[in-house]
């Protein structure tokens, strides 16, 4: 089961791996393609990066000076719950499952953390994001579609050699 098995016409395709220990073992492209699970029919995506800034008034000055902090990168993906993407729905209900049960069993409460993959398949590019799970939703259905989305927030390795972002091209 490989993400390329979902022919939807589009150049995006949304893929994840919680398997990954990835703040002991660094992401590389020789991670089998059978460990990306695909989220879906993906009816968009949005990646919201909000620089993170410390303002401060000065005696000498009467602008304001304004220094940068680093970033905050969000994450949302909205997908079809289609009867027809039996994989898809499967992973979806899978990833709600383990995102909802990380934060609600207190005796093992975790941050739900996992690997994004972005196909891009009009540039050629694989980007992968280390982020954490934070709101999930799902609809009932309306007109026989159901839809649903994720929300993720980019977070640290702390690993240099395993960054939270990474990128790799491919040949079609």
């Amino acid at each position: 089961m490989s993400c390329e098995q979902i022919r939807t016409g589009r150049t995006l395709l949304v893929s994840f791996n919680r398997d990954i220990d990835c703040e002991t073992s660094p992401l590389t492209s020789t991670t089998s393609a059978d460990a990306w699970k695909p989220i879906g029919l993906v009816q968009s995506t949005n990646i919201t990066t909000t620089v993170r800034e410390v303002t401060s008034n000065t005696d000498s000055s009467t602008i304001t000076d304004t220094a940068a902090l680093g970033l905050d990168v969000e994450f949302s993906v909205s997908v079809n719950d289609a009867p027809v993407d039996s994989v898809g729905v499967s992973n979806q209900d899978a990833l709600r499952n383990y995102i909802r049960e990380s934060l609600l069993t207190v005796a093992t409460l975790k941050t739900p953390k996992l690997w994004l993959r972005f196909k891009d398949t009009a540039a050629n590019e694989y980007r992968y994001y280390y982020v954490m799970g934070s709101s999930i939703e799902s609809s009932g259905e309306v007109e026989g579609l159901r839809s649903g989305s994720f929300s993720f927030k980019m977070v640290p390795t702390y690993k240099d050699s395993n960054p939270s972002f990474q990128k790799e091209s491919y040949t079609p």
